[in-house]
């Protein structure tokens, strides 16, 4: 148990030591000032250019057309056998879970 004390211990003073801008969750983004897409290319590599991810959608300039939702709606397929699939709306993205029929992921 000694160990494993230890190490969480030298891990807490670790994080301590770290720059604040790195203590922030790395993977969190949004579209406000501090965490938006001004910033994503400091954050990911890959959001700075026209293959970026995360992608930046301007509201003001989105268009919804209910024709196309109806004639191209979203579809996720997983084929994995049976079991169960959940997707959630986590704000940010699209969240599936897919379990199998014995209750393992």
């Amino acid at each position: 148990m000694g160990n494993t004390h230890q190490a969480q211990k030298s891990r807490l003073e670790a994080d301590a030591l770290q720059p604040e801008d790195t203590q922030i969750d790395m993977y969190e983004w949004g579209y406000g000032k501090e965490r938006g897409p001004d910033t994503w290319w400091m954050f990911f590599p890959a959001g700075s250019g026209n293959l970026q991810s995360p992608i930046n959608i301007s509201p003001e300039e989105a268009e919804f057309s209910p024709e196309e939702v109806a004639t191209y709606p979203l579809k996720v397929e997983y084929s994995s056998g049976e079991g169960s699939k959940i997707v959630w709306n986590t704000g940010y993205t699209l969240q599936i879970e897919v379990r199998a029929r014995n209750g393992l992921y």
